[in-house]
């Protein structure tokens, strides 16, 4: 019976083996993290993704400098896209499709080449929704589920849990759609795809009715 365990479990523990090595290797990927203007971000948060690799841990993030040099090092050979973001001056996660539109750059780290030099663009800065959901008959707070999508891709949209009080970023100069969830309430759908301006805010007070009984 325990040989058979054994057997069975080998894949799955080769799996986390190399799975969990992906910080344990020789190679290094160093660059800058620039905006689409040719601009340094300083204080970014750079990680290196394995494609291909299912992630038994979260990214590991560096830290940019002033000048948005980063460096991330003690990477096994391989192939990995670079992601970089700063959140609180509206360059989100590059790591989401619905924000990337597919601008990442994609390295390949070998015996050959344990070095690579590549720079991260973030960018355009992204418009900012911040709104409160309440319930609409007593005035309580309500958490709800957010789902954003291109209106030229709905494939690459998000779903996000937030607070009920939420700040969200949005791509900028692109029709996005908008649609709100909550349980036990109706869903809330923004009047008409958002289309905002880089950098702009829009506040919302988005007001739920709560589910008949049945």
């Amino acid at each position: 019976m325990q040989q058979l365990t054994i057997r069975r479990a080998w894949p799955f523990l080769l799996l986390l083996h190399l799975v969990g090595n992906v910080w344990a290797g020789d190679g290094v990927v160093e660059g800058r993290v620039l905006t689409m203007l040719g601009q340094p971000v300083p204080a970014a948060r750079v990680a290196a993704k394995p494609r291909g690799v299912v992630l038994a841990a979260a990214l590991r993030y560096v830290e940019a400098d002033q000048d948005g040099r980063f460096t991330i090092s003690h990477l096994e050979w391989g192939t990995y896209w670079i992601l970089a973001m700063k959140d609180e001056e509206g360059y989100p996660s590059m790591s989401l499709q619905f924000y990337s539109n597919g601008r990442v750059p994609l390295v390949a780290l070998s015996a050959a080449s344990p070095v690579v030099k590549v720079d991260a663009t973030v960018g355009p800065k992204a418009a900012v929704v911040t709104g409160i959901v309440v319930d609409d008959a007593n005035g309580t707070l309500v958490r709800p589920t957010i789902h954003l999508w291109r209106q030229n891709t709905p494939e690459d949209g998000v779903r996000i849990s937030l607070p009920p009080k939420f700040r969200l970023l949005v791509p900028p100069d692109e029709d996005i759609g908008f649609e709100l969830e909550a349980e036990d309430h109706e869903a809330w759908t923004f009047p008409g795809p958002l289309h905002l301006q880089s950098g702009s805010t829009l506040n919302l007070e988005v007001r739920v009715r709560a589910k008949a009984p049945q």
